[in-house]
């Protein structure tokens, strides 16, 4: 009677209610706590590990972006010196612009579309060596039939007389062609006046390793150029006009 009296004195009504015999277990418990633990650790550790990821990705980019704007900043300086010189008419600058501008031209593929300039600039004259594509790498097939009866194709090809008239034409053209990109380009009038040769490798001549000859020649200003009809008028009769000539390669 003494003991529970005292117990209840101490812990109230808990110590009346009945204990559990024998020793307590403890062992899981403290198992679990570890586990608990463990796990709590590696969860941590993952996370910090995708938080660098994504800090490494970040830099990375910057970086990237970093390097882009600084290629970018001294590409548009470069252009920017380029353009400065072209409105000064300096020599370098202007032979730069122009071969650009021809080099976007769009040829056929059987085009050589090899060409090298010179520029004065005490006259403001550029000069435009150009290399001919020759007789022989122009097309022969003029169009392609289909006969329905028949269920075939026919191919139709030029005659000798017709290619030597598509040959000719090619030669007027091409100078004016070249006259008119380079003109309306030439946003600072650094051009008063065009001279443009024509040069081809003869199969000859190419064989002994000679260089190509001269077969076309024609110069024009810039304000004879701009009273030409290139929409209306026949480029036989411009490039005449202009005082254009062809040598007879024979």
């Amino acid at each position: 009677m003494h003991s529970w009296v005292n117990d209840f004195r101490i812990a109230g009504p808990d110590a009346l209610r009945p204990k559990k015999k024998g020793r307590k277990k403890i062992l899981k418990n403290r198992v679990k706590k570890t586990v608990t633990t463990e796990n709590t650790d590696t969860t941590s550790v993952d996370t910090s590990i995708e938080h660098i990821k994504e800090l490494e990705d970040e830099l990375l980019k910057l970086r990237i972006e970093n390097a882009y704007l600084k290629e970018r900043e001294a590409c548009v300086h470069i252009v920017d010196t380029k353009k400065a010189a072209y409105l000064e008419h300096e020599p370098h600058a202007v032979l730069d612009y122009f071969d650009m501008a021809l080099s976007h031209s769009k040829y056929p593929h059987y085009f050589p579309h090899t060409f090298d300039m010179d520029y004065d600039k005490d006259n403001r004259i550029l000069i435009v060596n150009y290399i001919l594509p020759p007789l022989r790498v122009l097309p022969r097939l003029a169009r392609v039939l289909y006969d329905e009866d028949k269920k075939l194709f026919q191919e139709l090809i030029l005659s000798d007389r017709e290619r030597d008239i598509l040959y000719a034409r090619l030669l007027h053209e091409l100078p004016l062609r070249t006259f008119h990109e380079l003109f309306t380009v030439d946003v600072a009038v650094s051009l008063a006046a065009i001279h443009f040769r024509g040069y081809l490798f003869l199969e000859e001549e190419r064989k002994a390793g000679k260089p190509p000859v001269c077969a076309l020649e024609i110069q024009t200003d810039r304000a004879t150029f701009a009273a030409s009809d290139l929409y209306h008028g026949d480029p036989a009769v411009i490039f005449a006009e202009m005082g254009g000539v062809i040598r007879s390669q024979e």
